[in-house]
């Protein structure tokens, strides 16, 4: 019987994660600027667009010459950020953003891998952090499912300074109740964005 918490801190960098995948038409505007300037600086060539690239044909007088030109079109699901698992030792995968990397209670080999708690992962940012704990032991489905904003406050806000929460959810992650917390948070003196997902995995 396991309880599972992740807990986010300071996720300001999910901002830059769905902007950087936002300039799709930029790119096709920029292959058709580049094909009026090739048409216009080649008048005897002409341009083919193909899927995945931008070729022009060459005249007959090129051919000769073996210099076939390519651009590659960058898609979309190309800019999008790639995922990373990470496997909690006896428990199960923890999915995340490639850019995570363990700094404590664990490795990041070819699978990182996370078997001491706390642990501690960190987005490349290094402000940005996750962390894991996992405790023995659960709460019945019906306590758990009791758990209210002013419960959570009395065993987690000993934690911070202050804690103001915004958001209180019960979800199913993989057909494992939890709880999904959103709250600004002051620790030592810092302000904080947090989020908590807060599992009770009976297995």
């Amino acid at each position: 019987m396991k309880r599972i918490t992740a807990l986010f801190a300071a996720l300001m960098c999910c901002a830059a994660m769905f902007t950087a995948c936002s300039d799709k038409g930029n790119t096709s505007e920029e292959s058709k600027q580049e094909s009026s300037a090739a048409e216009s600086t080649e008048p005897d060539a002409s341009m083919e667009s193909a899927a995945g690239t931008t070729k022009r044909t060459l005249s007959d007088e090129e051919k000769g010459e073996g210099n076939i030109i390519t651009a590659p079109n960058i898609t979309r699901a190309a800019k999008q950020a790639k995922e990373k698992t990470f496997n909690i030792v006896g428990v199960g995968d923890l999915v995340l953003n490639e850019d995570w990397s363990v700094i404590s209670g664990g490795g990041n080999g070819s699978i990182p891998s996370i078997n001491e708690y706390p642990a501690i992962l960190q987005y490349k940012t290094g402000t940005d952090t996750c962390t894991i704990t996992v405790e023995d032991g659960c709460e019945t489905e019906e306590a758990f499912a009791a758990n209210t904003e002013e419960s959570y406050k009395a065993v987690f806000g000993a934690a911070f300074d202050s804690i103001d929460i915004d958001d209180f959810e019960r979800i199913n992650i993989d057909g494992v109740d939890s709880f999904k917390i959103e709250a600004e948070v002051v620790s030592q003196g810092m302000e904080f964005e947090m989020l908590h997902i807060l599992s009770n995995a009976e297995n």
